[in-house]
Parts: structure tokens; sequence; C-alpha cells
């Protein structure tokens, strides 16, 4: 017969139970090894004898040891640069500021995230395992040192004026202002020599500089404080060109760049161009026409090529070869009025395509015929009304029982300011859709940008510890993460902060 007899081992704090050891002496039986419970089965054998023997002595070792605390090994911290911030650690300890060093145990990871103060940025650290943007992380298994980089930097703003359009850039880049942006900021090493530059967008010249810059050539500052540049873009004077077919035939004048578009219904076409622009003219004959040669500003039967030093007007001449004309027919003539906006006006049937700088366009209709006119807003603009020989805002269709003129009249739509500004002690990027409008990237702190008050503006933000959480808009009609939707109307300001 036997009996279970189980042992359990508890190690008292500062002490690890280590194994057991030993079992039935002499005879065999259970013995006990390892960390686990010991279990064992005491084994009586009866013999017949009075009294009976003793049972065989058992013997079981416990083994405790004294725990190894762990080592502490000393972190410390450098902050060096021509700016000045802060360091802290996770877990507590480092607080630079004041406490530099702390010691950590062996092993430990520590986190160290950095914070600069005003009138400095961040520019890095040297000695990380890992080095995630503003975040270090040191295992400590030695003496560890850390330095943490900042640097003393300076406003540049960036403004732009005049009634042109065109986009300012710098180098080193910091600043991106693109053809619908006002005006930005962004921050550079004290000392530092920035060039900007100023690109005009078509149909406008760069006038020069204004603020920290003069004249109109080259635009170096150096960042020995904060300073201010203003870039005034005006827009080129515009220059008309009047197309007129004469003769009997019919036939159709192309031009480039693509302004004109004169079919074979359409008797004349006026377009403005900027000042200076060189057009090339194209003559096509329809069938059983001829071209017969040019008029006005040019001469010759070949490529007609005009240069816009002022307003001109040339003349092409078709023929008639084989025939009879096609019965009577009534001119239509079709404008654009002065308006604020911009768009296209066509016909059905074709004979109208006025679009791009053409500002007005006849063309022949058969007498009686019904001619639908449509009219198509530019980007930023909206169609507001015909005049002449239609009215309102609908649809338009004149039927050609005498010479007929009609006018469309678009409109652009109020703009929309919208202002960024990014906070916090993290950073990052802010890229907005539509392309010409936001560029806010990494030394940028604010942006200013002009819509049509109908726009949605999408504002797409990238954090440069890669981590959506670290990201917080302020302002948005809709934001989620990384994004915030923007819907006009009115001004908007928008805050984005990053952790």
């Amino acid at each position: 017969m036997g009996s279970v007899v189980t042992l359990t081992a508890k190690a008292s704090e500062g002490s690890k139970f280590t194994g057991w050891s030993g079992g039935y002496t002499p005879m065999p039986g259970d013995n006990c090894s390892g960390t686990d419970t010991c279990k064992m089965t005491l084994v009586f054998i009866r013999i017949a004898v009075f009294p009976p023997p003793p049972p065989p002595p058992v013997s079981v070792t416990a083994t405790f040891d004294l725990e190894s605390k762990p080592k502490n090994l000393g972190l410390t911290i450098s902050k060096t640069g021509t700016g000045s911030g802060t360091v802290k650690s996770i877990p507590a300890g480092i607080d630079c500021g004041g406490t530099c060093t702390a010691e950590f145990e062996e092993g430990k990871e520590v986190k160290l995230r950095v914070g600069a103060a005003a009138g400095s940025i961040f520019s890095g650290w040297k000695g990380c395992d890992v080095d995630v943007g503003r975040e270090c992380r040191v295992t400590v298994d030695g003496a560890e040192a850390v330095r943490a980089r900042f640097t003393e930097v300076k406003a540049l703003s960036v403004q732009k004026e005049g009634a042109g359009a065109g986009s300012v850039t710098t180098s080193p880049g910091g600043i991106t202002c693109p053809m619908a942006c006002s005006s930005t900021r962004a921050l550079f090493p004290t000392g530092k020599s920035v060039a900007v530059a100023a690109a005009p967008a078509k149909g406008s010249v760069f006038t020069g500089w204004g603020g920290a810059c003069s004249g109109a050539g080259a635009c170096t500052v150096t960042m020995s404080e904060s300073k201010s540049v203003t870039a005034e873009f005006a827009p080129l004077p515009k220059r008309s060109l009047t197309l007129n077919k004469e003769g009997s035939g019919a036939g159709i004048v192309k031009s480039l760049p693509s302004t004109f578009n004169c079919g074979a219904f359409c008797a004349s076409q006026t377009s403005s161009f900027d000042q200076g622009t060189v057009v090339t003219l194209m003559p096509t004959p329809a069938k059983g026409s001829v071209f017969s040669g040019w008029t006005g500003a040019c001469s010759g039967t070949g490529a007609c090529t005009v240069t816009l030093s002022g307003a001109k007007t040339v003349g092409a001449a078709f023929a008639l070869v084989e025939g009879k004309p096609a019965g009577p027919t009534k001119l239509l003539t079709v404008g654009k009025a002065e308006g604020t906006g911009t768009g296209t006006v066509g016909s059905y049937p074709g004979g109208i395509a006025c679009y791009g700088g053409c500002t007005n366009q006849s063309a022949r209709f058969k007498e009686g015929a019904v001619v639908a006119l449509e009219a198509t807003p530019g980007r930023g603009s909206t169609f507001t009304e015909w005049g002449g020989a239609c009215s309102g805002s609908g649809s338009c269709e004149v039927t050609m029982s005498e010479a007929r003129s009609v006018t469309a009249v678009f409109t652009a739509i109020p703009a929309m300011t919208l202002t960024l500004n990014k906070t916090g002690e993290g950073w990052g990027v802010v890229l907005g859709k539509p392309s010409f409008g936001i560029s806010c990237r990494f030394t940028c702190t604010t942006a200013t940008a002009f819509f049509p008050q109908t726009t949605t503006v999408s504002l797409n933000a990238i954090s440069g510890r890669g981590v959506v959480e670290y990201i917080q808009w302020q302002g948005c009609d809709n934001p989620e993460g990384v994004q915030c939707i923007v819907t006009g109307p009115g001004d908007r300001e928008i805050t984005v902060k990053f952790e």
C-alpha cells in the first residue's frame, strides 16, 4: 500500500526557488526534480513480524537562491546646436531642462521625446538605436550617450501682390507658393542664405520684389532676423486678332495657339492674346472651294504668321470652283460680354465655337434654321445670362429669319480664403487638393490660398513620425485621420497639430 505526498515550494521576497532534489533512501521510489510541484508515493511493505519495522527514510531537498538585482546604468543627454529645447524620457528620469542624466535598469528601453523652444527647431538625434522623427529609442545595455540638436531659426514670409498670377519658391526648400497661394511662411536657420524665385503664370509677368528684396532680378535674403518678401505679378496686356472670311467659297481657319476654330460656316472671329504672342493661321478650303489668299496683316497663300504687338485684322478669301451657292443664309454673331468670368459658347448645328480667348464669332446659317446655343462656364466662373436675341439663363434658341446677335455673360465666383496653421511639437507636411492651392511642407508654419466659393478642398497631412494618431485637426467640415475636408462658402481657418 502507499500514500501520495505533495510538496509545494514558494520563495520569499528577494529569493527564488531553483528546484527539487532527492527521494527514497535507500529503497527505490519516486524522486523529485525541476521546479514544478513535487508528488511522491510513499510505499509501505507489510512484514509478518510484530512490532512492524519503521518505514524507509525519505529525503527531499528544496533549493532557494537569492535573486540577483538588475544593474542600473547611466543615460546622458547632451543638447547641441544654435537653438534650444527640452528632452524628456519615458519612463521618467530625464527632464532636460534641468536633469540631463539618469539611471535606468540594464536592458530597459527608454523613449526620448523633444520639444523645441520658441525660435528654434529640432534638427536631429545622434546615438539612438531607433530614430523616429522627434522620438529616440535607446536600449540601456551600457553607459549610453545621446545628442539632441536644436537650431535657432528665423521666419521668412512671402506674399504675392498684383492682378497677375505666378508661383514663388525658395532654395533651400521650405516655401512653395503655387498659383492660388497668396501667402505663406516658413522657418530657416539663423544666418542661412535663402534664394527666392518667382515664376509668372501664362498671361502674366513678374514685375518686381518688395520688402527684403527689390528690383526684378535675383532675390537672396540672409536670415539674420525674421524677414518678409513680396512678389508682384501683373497681367500681360491683351491684343485682339480679328479674322474675317471673304469671297464666295467656304473653308476652315485654325490657329496655333489653338484659339481660333473658325469652321466652314464661321464668317468671322475675334480672339484676345497676350501682347507679343506669335499666332499662326492655317486655312483649309471646303470641297468645291479654293483658298485664294490673305488680306490685311498677312498676304500670299501659305500659312499666316502675325506677332501681336497691337490689335490686328486678317482676311481669309475662299473662292468657289464648282457648284452653286446653297441658298440664302443669315449671319449669327455671338459675343462674350465683358464680365469677370470665362466660358465657352457653342452652337448646334455647328458653326459657333467661341472658347478660350475668343471674344466674338460670326457664322452663317440657312435662312429659317433654328440654332441652339450652349454656354459652358470656365473654372471658377458661372454663366449669368444671355443678351441680345436670347434672355435669361436657360436655353437659347434663335430662328434665322434675319441676322441675329447674341451675347453670353460669365461671372467669376467669389473667392474663399483658406488659411492653414501648423502647431504642436511634432512636424509634418500638408498638401491640398486642388493642387494649385495649399502646399505647406516641413518648415512651413502657415499658408493662405484662394479658391472659388463652391470648391471642395481636401487637405492631407503626413506626420513626420508616420503615425496617424499624432495628427489633430480643428476647423474642418469632415476631419478623418490624415484628411480634412473644407467646403465653402465663406473664409475658413484650419489648424493642424502634429504631436
